[in-house]
């Protein structure tokens, strides 16, 4: 049976339920998580960012998803209401951070990032980091996995207090 994620994941089931239906999601169904699911997770536990009203999940060393090779996705996040994914890349003689659309790093095949850095004469080397299907749907259940830790989380501290 094909389990609808956009679905099963707001439906109150304990945070291990949830956490085995995230587990046996098989790469077709996490592809099939739209974009309103996503900006509902960033805005149920997402933080705030300084001053306005955009919103970033930022992912903990636990969650951090990566090609393997030099570059890991540090955060998502809603900004003038489009969903942007934070990569981190490595290159030779400096890293950089940069900013991709969710659309253009979920397009159907390879993703292929791509960033500048600048040798000691003054020439853009260009660096790229690789994402395969797979490490996109490893990618999209780390951020499941993420939302199910913060909001059952969130709760349990709220109701220490």
């Amino acid at each position: 049976m094909k389990t609808n994620i956009n679905i099963e994941l707001f439906k109150r089931y304990a945070p291990k339920k949830k956490g085995d239906i995230i587990s046996s999601l098989t790469p077709s169904e996490l592809f099939a998580i739209t974009e309103d699911t996503i900006k509902r997770i960033i805005k149920e536990v997402g933080n705030r960012r300084y001053r306005n009203r955009e919103k970033e999940l930022q992912f903990s060393s636990e969650y951090k998803i990566g090609n393997g090779w030099n570059s890991w996705i540090e955060s998502i996040g809603i900004y003038n209401n489009r969903l942007y994914i934070t990569i981190y890349m490595q290159m030779d003689s400096t890293d950089v951070t940069y900013m991709e659309e969710y659309s253009n790093f979920f397009k159907q095949g390879e993703y292929v990032g791509k960033a500048f850095e600048t040798n000691r004469y003054g020439d853009k080397i260009p660096n790229y980091c690789h994402y395969t299907e797979t490490d996109k749907a490893r990618y999209v259940r780390s951020l499941l996995y993420q939302y199910v830790q913060m909001k059952y989380s969130k709760k349990h501290s709220n109701n220490e207090k």
